[in-house]
């Protein structure tokens, strides 16, 4: 692999995929970041097992092939870096970045040892929004979702598509908020569906996604946020959301 890419553009997928850098002493590799330069377009990946992120960055690339590095060294050293064009070239398991005044070596994995990232089985199954409105919609109901263990249900933002309506539901047991978009600022392609989406990736949704329009796809245990330049795709939780429509006063 050897490309030349700006340091604006990859500053800015490093902070799009950090959240998703995982921790986990039994498989180290989730620390790193994987790079791929593939025929027209550069990928940064990272993925905790739970949530994976891709970013898709333009650039000029010399040589096609992917490796991983430690994210939080090779994050530090590009921050750090006072030149905007960046070369950085693999060698064996080595990647070397080099500006005009500046050269480093980072100690690498074969990019065959980063676990594979699940894809989307139904691709039939996908509701297409505006970004705006869905972020708006998720921020009005997220700030009821409180993260419990011993009730992991309330735990994310229930997702309930029926009758062309699309609803988002989140509550922590003592708060309740609901939002309904309305079917003209989206379109769907899918049965009746009621999801729990994991409140850290409702949280990354609204953090990074930044592009006017996005799809959603949804199969049985997982969902795909995807827009030009970004996928995320997140585990759902396993449970029953409550039957919250009983309480709510007519």
């Amino acid at each position: 692999m050897k490309l030349i890419i700006l340091k604006t553009n990859l500053v800015e997928g490093l902070s799009s995929v950090e959240k998703a850098v995982g921790n986990n002493v039994n498989l180290p590799i989730l620390k790193n970041i994987l790079l791929k330069a593939d025929q027209n377009k550069i990928t940064l990946t990272t993925t905790n097992l739970e949530l994976a992120i891709n970013h898709y960055l333009s650039g000029k690339i010399i040589e096609q092939g992917q490796i991983t590095v430690p994210f939080f060294l090779f994050n530090s050293i590009i921050k750090n870096l006072v030149t905007e064009k960046i070369n950085l070239e693999q060698k064996e398991n080595n990647l070397v970045i080099q500006t005009d005044n500046y050269e480093a070596t980072l100690q690498g994995q074969n990019a065959d040892d980063f676990p594979i990232i699940p894809q989307i089985s139904d691709v039939n199954s996908v509701i297409s929004v505006k970004t705006d409105d869905f972020k708006q919609a998720l921020s009005n109901v997220i700030i009821a979702t409180q993260y419990s263990e011993i009730r992991p249900e309330i735990s994310g933002v229930f997702l309930n598509y029926q009758d062309d309506q699309l609803k988002l539901v989140a509550t922590d047991s003592f708060r309740l908020a609901e939002k309904t978009l309305e079917s003209n600022i989206y379109e769907a392609s899918l049965q009746e569906t009621k999801i729990i989406i994991p409140l850290v990736t409702a949280q990354e949704v609204l953090r990074v996604v930044k592009e006017d329009d996005m799809k959603i796809f949804i199969d049985a245990n997982q969902i795909f946020f995807k827009t030009e330049n970004l996928e995320i795709n997140s585990r759902l939780i396993d449970g029953r959301f409550p039957d919250y429509q009983m309480i709510v006063p007519k």
